[in-house]
């Protein structure tokens, strides 16, 4: 495994180094084997192939691949998982499932094997190694985890565990977001980290106490993902945390797509990778928009080929748009929740809870102005609600046993007018 993580990190110095052209031709040998292997391996593709008369296509070009349909989560959400998989995945020491964010209201599980899991690390190694990180820097991650939590490549590559324990090495110290908020800028403060990493709304969270504390950090580098940051959050950042801010592009469908440095919105990609098209072309205030679908050009155990993102990319007339950097784009939006003693509920502590709550299609977390916490859920016409309301109650008194929180069923969610998501955290104004 080490040496192909080694392969894989070369290959990420080698491709950040070619012109467009060259990326473009090994992009497209790279898909062309990924769909060879995806329709004779997987019933799911070997099935939306028969039906779309493309299973006999010669991927030679990027046209070729415009033949191919789109999917999407909904149309994957049908499919047993291992109808989609290309290999027998009940074997936990040679594969992790993944749970994705939850971010349509939706989790769905992704399955990888270890290596290809782990070429995660590498890319985020990479892009911090470009900003001055060492082994030896400390980083912290406020994160859902508990600090005593491993991560999965700490388990499984036995030599990291050694490096981890003999040199002092990537360590990295958790701090679990359910600690009070005086605490976690405690910890921050007596670490004096090179890297905070988190969320954007966990790190408002603490930005926020910081500056009603009369508190200010100037930790070197702030990494977060998973949210669209805008720029008075951004401002907040540098005023507060810290004096670079880093900010991650990734799905689980295919994390780590992509970074960006202060708030540059220019996200260099691995196109080693990952790889874009785009649709749905529409002009909104003189710009052009679309939405990118995604390829993920490593994951052989559970192939994500043309996957629609629902994401809004902002469109750049550049031959270097969608291959070696995204511009701006608008992904998932989300509200951070006060509960009524002043405590905080932020996507983190929701998506610990229920990112694996597969008893219900949908889940949103919605807050009315009299700070009353409302979870609507919406579950198959057959599912037994009484059950499922009780399940979920229970994972939320396990982490907020005195919070008040009313459960309700819907039958539809309402779609977020600025990235086209229904969104899992919302505040209701009025």
């Amino acid at each position: 495994m080490l040496y192909y993580l080694y392969k894989y990190y070369r290959e990420i110095n080698k491709w950040k180094k070619l012109p467009v052209d060259k990326v473009k031709e090994l992009q497209l040998r790279k898909f062309a084997a990924l769909f060879e292997h995806a329709k004779n391996h997987s019933k799911f593709y070997r099935q939306l192939y028969k039906d779309a008369g493309v299973f006999d296509l010669n991927i030679r070009s990027f046209d070729d691949i415009k033949k191919l349909p789109v999917i999407d989560k909904p149309m994957l959400r049908k499919y047993n998982i291992d109808d989609i998989t290309t290999v027998d995945i009940n074997h936990p020491k040679k594969f992790n499932i993944r749970s994705t964010s939850g971010s349509t209201g939706e989790p769905f599980k992704i399955a990888y094997n270890k290596t290809e899991d782990f070429t995660n690390q590498a890319r985020h190694y990479w892009s911090l190694k470009q900003y001055g990180y060492k082994p030896w820097k400390k980083v912290l991650i406020v994160t859902r985890y508990e600090p005593e939590a491993m991560y999965h490549y700490e388990k499984d590559i036995k030599p990291f565990r050694l490096i981890q324990k003999v040199f002092p090495f990537f360590q990295r110290q958790i701090v679990s977001v359910y600690e009070p908020i005086e605490q976690i800028v405690e910890k921050i403060r007596i670490a004096k980290p090179y890297i905070l990493w988190s969320t954007p709304s966990m790190l408002q969270i603490i930005a926020y106490k910081m500056k009603e504390k009369g508190v200010r950090f100037e930790i070197p580098y702030i990494c977060f993902t998973s949210e669209t940051v805008f720029e008075k959050q951004a401002q907040l950042f540098y005023d507060i945390l810290g004096k670079n801010l880093v900010n991650y592009y990734g799905l689980m469908e295919s994390p780590t797509i992509g970074f960006d440095i202060n708030m540059q919105q220019k996200f260099h990609l691995f196109p080693n990778s990952a790889m874009f098209e785009f649709i749905d072309h529409r002009h909104e205030n003189g710009q052009l928009l679309a939405t990118p679908v995604l390829t993920n050009l490593i994951n052989y155990t559970m192939p994500i080929i043309k996957y629609n993102t629902t994401d809004i990319a902002f469109v750049e007339d550049d031959p270097d748009f969608g291959i070696k950097y995204l511009g701006k784009f608008i992904g998932r939006l989300d509200d951070v929740f006060d509960f009524p003693d002043g405590t905080k509920f932020a996507h983190h502590h929701a998506h610990e809870m229920f990112m694996d709550f597969h008893e219900c299609q949908h889940f949103k977390f919605v807050q009315y102005p009299d700070k009353t916490i409302r979870l609507q859920l919406k579950v198959d016409s057959k599912a037994d609600k009484k059950s499922v309301y009780d399940k979920a109650m229970l994972r939320w008194k396990k982490r907020y046993s005195t919070k008040e929180l009313k459960i309700e069923f819907v039958e539809e969610f309402p779609i977020d007018t600025i990235t086209g998501k229904t969104r899992n955290m919302e505040k209701i104004k009025k």
